[in-house]
Order: structure tokens, then C-alpha cells, then sequence
């Protein structure tokens, strides 16, 4: 399962499933992205455009959006039991999804960090607890 929630992941995304693929062309990808990575070979339950928001007033207005997206997708951690989940950037939820997978004991893969040296430092502890491997691009 792979999980990108902006246009930067979507690109990122669809370059890892990409790879995969070429690895192993029968891997099953299912997750949430954009247009790349499905194009790319990804099962997407949520499609990113309708999570894009800019502003306060605006991510307050779509909360109710975010937690379906939330809730749906870990449903489908139950119901598809994928070998990983590979989260790509998009802290605010991937660090919450994180905490679902690994109730589930699937193992977790963070790709591209979030910032935590400069936004919020208590988010290492969270890293720290529920991810597995942190691959890093800087």
C-alpha cells in the first residue's frame, strides 16, 4: 500500500511504483495517489485532487473529507492486508495512518520524511514508535 496525499507525493509515488513494477511486474499496488500513480500502476481508493486544500478555513471545512479518506483506507489495511505501507510526505495523516498499520503489525515504510527538525519535534518520538524504515531523498 502506498499513501501520497499532494502533487509532489503523486510524482515521488508513481517513480517508486514504477520501480516496483519493474521488480516485480505481478506486485499488487493499491493506496491513495494521484493521476501519476495510477498511470503508474496504482489501485487508488482516493483520489488526492479531492483532498487538496489550501488554508485554514479550508482544511477545517474538509475535515469530514480527510477522515473518510482515513477511515476508508484503513478499512482496506483489514480487508487487502498488504506485506507493507510505504507513506510518502504528507505528515498530518501518514504519521496518524502509521499508528493504524502498525496496530495491525504490517510493517512501515516512510519515504521522503517529514520535516522534523523544523515543524514540530515531537514528531520524531511518533517516527520513532511507528515507522520501520525512514528512506530519506536530502
Amino acid at each position: 500500500m502506498i499513501i501520497a496525499g499532494e502533487a509532489s507525493g503523486d510524482l515521488h509515488g508513481s517513480s517508486l511504483a514504477l520501480a516496483l513494477k519493474e521488480l516485480e511486474p505481478d506486485v499488487k499496488l493499491i493506496g491513495m495517489g494521484g493521476e501519476k500513480m495510477v498511470k503508474a500502476g496504482l489501485q487508488s481508493f482516493q483520489d488526492i485532487k479531492d483532498l487538496s486544500v489550501i488554508g485554514l478555513l479550508e482544511i477545517l471545512s474538509s475535515l469530514g473529507k480527510f477522515k473518510a479518506a482515513f477511515n476508508l483506507l484503513a478499512g482496506k489495511l483489514d480487508s487487502e492486508k498488504p506485506n507493507a505501507v510505504v507513506l510518502i510526505d504528507y505528515p498530518e495523516f501518514n504519521l496518524r495512518f502509521a499508528k493504524e498499520a502498525k496496530k495491525r503489525g504490517i510493517p512501515v515504510i516512510y519515504y521522503i520524511s517529514p520535516q522534523i527538525w523544523a515543524w514540530r519535534k515531537g514528531r520524531v518520538n511518533i517516527v520513532r514508535e511507528y515507522v520501520d524504515k525512514m528512506i530519506v531523498i536530502l
